[in-house]
C-alpha cells in the first residue's frame, strides 16, 4: 500500500510501513540554495527554463533530504551524511529507490535521476559541504528543547552560579524561572527564518550576537540577590547553551573563556577518572578473588579423578 506525504513545497512517496527515524536529518532553504548552486555547475535539466531551475533544484534536494530515511536502512543517512561512508557504497537500486520515493511532476523521471545520482556523490562524500552536513546532523540531533531539558540546564546553572542568602533549593527553583524565562524571550525574537541565518554566520559575527544577546537579556531580567558579575555570568552561560543547542556555538567564546571551560572540564574529567579508578580497582580485587577461588576449585576437581577409582584402573 502507497500513501503520499504532503509538506508546503513539495510530495514525497513513501511506504505506509515505514516511519521517519527518530533525529531525523532536516535542511534549511539557505543550506538546500547552496547545495542548488553547486549543482547547477554539474547537471543540466532539459525542458526547463533556467530562470526556474535553481528553484526546482532545491525542490528535489529538500524532497531527497525526506525520502532517504524513508528508503535506507535506519540509521544508514544519517551515517552516510556525517561522511562515515562514501557514496561508493550507495548502490544503482538504492538510488533508484530513493528517485521512486520522489516525485516532482515538473521533471522527467530521468531528469529527476541524474539530479539524485549527483547530490549522493556530494552528500555522501566527506570533502563536500562539510559545514552544511555538520549542522544538519546538529539539528538532527537535537529533540525539541522540553522541561526535562530546561531543568537540567537550570541544575548546571545552579552548580555554576550561587546566589547568596538562597538555600539550595530556593536556587534551583529561581535557576529554572531563569532558564525558562530566557529561553522563551530568545525563541520568541530568535525564530527559525533567523536560526537558519545564523548558522552560516561566521564565528566573528556570532562573537557579536552572543555578546548583544547578553546585555540585552540583562535589560529584561532581574535575578534576586545576585550581584551584576553574578548575573552577568548567569545569562553569559544561558545564551551559550541556547547557542549550543542551536549549533550556533563554535568560535564564539574568547580564548580566555576557553581556558577556563577547559580547566572545568579537566576538572570534571579527573575527578571522573578517579571514580573510575576506584571502581575498576574493586572489580580488579574481585575478579582476582573469583580467579583463585576458581583454581583451587580447579586443583580440589584434579586431585579428586587421580583418587578415583577410574584412575587406579589406569
Amino acid at each position: 500500500m502507497i500513501h503520499f506525504m504532503r509538506n508546503d513545497e513539495n510530495l514525497t512517496t513513501c511506504s505506509a510501513s515505514k516511519t521517519p527515524e527518530k533525529g531525523q536529518v532536516k535542511i534549511t532553504d539557505i543550506e538546500a540554495e547552496l547545495i542548488a548552486r553547486k549543482l547547477q555547475g554539474l547537471i543540466d535539466i532539459p525542458g526547463i527554463p533556467n530562470i526556474i531551475e535553481k528553484p526546482v533544484v532545491e525542490q528535489v534536494i529538500k524532497a531527497f533530504i525526506e525520502a532517504c530515511p524513508l528508503v535506507l536502512p535506519e540509521g544508514v543517512f544519517n551515517r552516510l551524511i556525517a561522511g562515515e561512508a562514501g557514496a561508493n557504497g550507495v548502490s544503482e537500486a538504492i538510488i533508484r529507490q530513493i528517485n521512486d520515493a520522489i516525485y516532482i511532476p515538473i521533471l522527467s523521471k530521468e531528469a529527476q535521476n541524474a539530479i539524485i545520482e549527483q547530490l549522493c556523490m556530494i552528500l555522501f562524500t566527506p570533502s563536500n559541504f562539510d559545514s552544511v552536513r555538520r549542522k544538519m546532523l546538529a539539528r538532527a540531533a537535537r529533540e525539541v528543547f522540553n522541561t526535562d531539558s530546561r531543568v537540567l540546564l537550570a541544575t548546571q546553572l545552579n552548580e555554576y552560579v550561587d546566589i547568596p542568602l538562597l538555600s539550595e533549593d530556593k536556587e534551583q527553583v529561581v535557576a529554572e524561572m531563569l532558564v525558562n524565562t530566557c529561553f522563551d524571550l530568545l525563541e520568541k525574537f530568535i525564530p527559525p527564518p533567523i536560526r537558519a541565518i545564523l548558522e552560516n554566520t561566521s564565528p566573528k559575527e556570532l562573537q557579536e550576537v552572543r555578546r548583544t544577546m547578553v546585555v540585552r537579556l540583562a535589560e529584561r531580567i532581574d535575578i534576586p540577590f545576585a550581584s551584576e558579575e553574578t548575573e552577568r555570568l548567569a545569562l553569559t552561560y544561558i545564551v551559550d547553551f541556547f547557542l549550543e543547542f542551536y549549533g550556533l556555538q563554535e568560535g564564539t567564546k574568547t580564548p580566555e573563556e576557553q581556558l577556563v571551560d577547559l580547566e572545568h572540564d579537566l576538572k570534571c574529567l579527573e575527578l571522573e577518572l578517579e571514580a573510575f579508578e576506584e571502581i575498576s580497582a574493586g572489580k580488579i580485587i574481585k575478579m582476582k578473588g573469583s580467579k583463585n577461588a576458581m583454581a583451587q576449585k580447579q586443583k580440589e576437581i584434579a586431585n579428586s579423578i587421580k583418587k578415583g577409582p577410574w584412575f587406579k584402573f589406569w
